[in-house]
């Protein structure tokens, strides 16, 4: 999908490759793309609400800064490098939509139901035919 927001120049346009990103959960160093599945995944830094995302058939993981509260809990991604707030150029709300072969399909700045489930159905090839 398009981009609708700024970005800097070196951040992942959509139909790019994810770029590796270390994370932490429970302690243990990982990187981001092990979160990649079957489904589309929904990269969501800090507070972004996607309360539609089981309806829109796809996968969250939600990371938090290494100082937010969020940081603390249980199973909880953190990025505790800042890497993925550098190399996606993120921010708290920001959203990346990534497709299972590991390529971006979409970023926003925030995201809601209302752009959400849209983006998603763009990346299955599901948007409605022009009348």
């Amino acid at each position: 999908s398009p981009d609708v927001d700024a970005w800097r120049p070196d951040a992942p346009v959509p139909g790019a490759t994810l770029p590796s990103a270390r994370v932490t959960r429970d302690g243990d160093e990982l990187h981001l793309g092990d979160a990649l599945g079957t489904r589309p995944l929904a990269i969501v830094y800090g507070t972004a609400d996607l309360p539609d995302a089981e309806r829109a058939g796809i996968d969250v993981v939600r990371v938090w800064r290494d100082d937010d509260p969020g940081a603390r809990n249980a199973g909880a991604v953190v990025d505790r490098f800042g890497s993925v707030r550098t190399r996606l150029d993120l921010a708290d709300g920001g959203v990346y939509l990534v497709r299972p072969d590991g390529h971006v399909a979409a970023r926003r700045r925030d995201v809601d139901a209302d752009t959400l489930v849209p983006l998603v159905r763009r990346l299955e090839g599901a948007h409605a035919a022009p009348a």
